[in-house]
């Protein structure tokens, strides 16, 4: 629709039309109907659509940041990102809002997620020397099919939800499994911690109270992990971001056990402050692919950690964070014969760390420190006493989602064996609108356990598939 235009001030003839522009015609049409290039074409035609265009999502959560690699957050994210370096070729659009309507419906949130990590060392212990197998690649991947069931008082104060995790992870061929793969490379600490081997099943399994408008979250059941809830650190997703388990799962330092019974709170305290303390209780004789729940009362071997910290929004993906762990840990029923390999034994003690992250612009550093008196832990891994991470971001390189971090990592055998030092850096990009691609390079330096090598070096690629 075009107008004639304005004849300037005092150029006007007495007898001269005016044309007036008429307004924009208002279509009435249903959103899912509307689509985002009609939107345009019909804004070029003088036609705007009463309802404007949004994306597939489910519900903006009140409760403020999630944890990165948690179900729940997994969920919220689920739906197609934006600034993919190409198109993607994702489900249908009806299929997203197929979830969404789900969700309106009754309440199930839905996910799919496929994860693969391929990877290459520069070094391998000989095969037979400890427990080491002598393999040079590790191969894995992670399917994962996660839901979440508010039964009752949905989008209402005091919602109850059932939150449950299909998953199957697997080692391909005759590579490593990723997480015990250190017993081969000599590394003090784990290169990756949640690409293991196990059957399908589900690891996380439990129910979740919310009391009062997200000030009291209560959770009970089958936990993946005591560090699903605890630990926050923003590049923590193991899948996407940082491998090493120094930055995101540091079993080295912290002896979290496998999938178990346990009992976990949140508490934020102050109504329009950021504020939070969490605390879990978890079993500390875990096996996966079994469901031991008694072993939670009559053994008592547990792993108690309490979290206290602090978050500074400016908006969700601009913010700053502190909080602070401490925790006791008792020693599992059985010893890994991973804590001989790694020269510590089956002792239970306590473990501090303080953990920070400041952001400016689009760069973000971080930096934690770690003491532990724990020997072993239910996973054989826990080995040091002391440990410092630090490092820095860069987000949205090139203008495309994700970032590319830098991390650096030290720390000091319990048993008095040494200290060992290394770097990691990777770059989280979004290749397609719902699936991340991460290259990824670890260098340790003077491996504690490969005396015969001064620099190792692991690297290879990650993908992430979600929907």
């Amino acid at each position: 629709v075009s107008a004639q235009p304005a004849p300037e001030e005092g150029d006007e003839a007495p007898d001269a039309e005016v044309t007036e522009t008429p307004e924009a015609e208002v279509v009435d049409a249903p959103e899912s109907d509307v689509s985002e290039p009609q939107q345009r074409v019909w804004s070029r035609v003088g036609k705007q659509s009463v309802v404007p265009y949004k994306e597939p999502h489910y519900p903006e959560d009140e409760r403020g940041i999630g944890m990165p690699g948690n179900p729940e957050t997994d969920l919220d994210e689920a739906f197609p990102g934006r600034g993919s370096v190409l198109p993607s070729i994702p489900p249908p659009r009806p299929y997203f809002e197929f979830k969404e309507s789900l969700y309106e419906r009754i309440g199930l949130k839905l996910a799919f997620n496929y994860s693969m990590l391929a990877w290459g060392a520069s070094s391998a212990k000989p095969a037979g020397e400890g427990l080491s197998q002598g393999k040079q690649t590790a191969w894995a991947g992670i399917l994962q099919v996660e839901t979440q069931w508010v039964l009752y008082q949905r989008e209402k104060d005091y919602p109850g939800s059932l939150v449950v995790v299909f998953d199957w992870r697997h080692a391909f061929q005759d590579a490593a499994e990723p997480a015990f793969w250190l017993l081969d490379t000599g590394s003090m600490w784990a290169h990756d911690f949640i690409f293991l081997n196990w059957g399908p099943w589900f690891p996380t399994l439990y129910y979740e109270q919310v009391f009062k408008k997200d000030v009291f979250v209560l959770r009970v059941g089958q936990f993946a992990s005591a560090l699903q809830f605890i630990d926050f650190f923003r590049f923590k997703d193991s899948r996407t971001s940082f491998s090493g388990s120094t930055q995101t799962l540091p079993g080295h330092i912290i002896p979290f056990a496998p999938p178990g019974f346990g009992i976990q709170f949140d508490l934020r305290p102050f109504k329009r402050d950021e504020l939070y303390i969490s605390g879990i209780i978890h079993d500390q004789n875990g096996v996966p692919d079994k469901y031991s729940w008694n072993e939670f009362f009559t053994k008592g071997d547990h792993f108690y950690g309490l979290e206290i910290g602090h978050f500074w929004k400016r908006s969700p993906r601009d913010f700053d964070h502190v909080h602070v762990n401490v925790a006791y840990s008792a020693a599992a029923d059985q010893e890994s014969p991973a804590a001989f390999a790694l020269g510590v034994g089956n002792e239970p003690g306590w473990l501090f760390k303080a953990h920070g992250s400041k952001q400016i612009n689009r760069w973000v550093v971080f930096g934690n420190y770690t003491f532990n008196t724990t020997e072993g832990g239910p996973q054989g891994a826990t080995n040091s006493d002391h440990s410092v991470t630090a490092g820095v971001a860069f987000l949205r390189p090139l203008d495309i989602n994700g970032e590319w971090a830098f991390g650096t990592s030290w720390a000091r055998h319990i048993a008095g064996l040494g200290n060992q030092y290394g770097i990691e850096t990777y770059w989280k990009i979004l290749f397609a609108e719902d699936l991340w691609v991460t290259p990824n390079l670890q260098l340790i330096f003077n491996p504690l356990f490969n005396t015969t090598k001064t620099v190792l070096a692991v690297g290879g690629i990650k993908l992430r598939l979600f929907f």
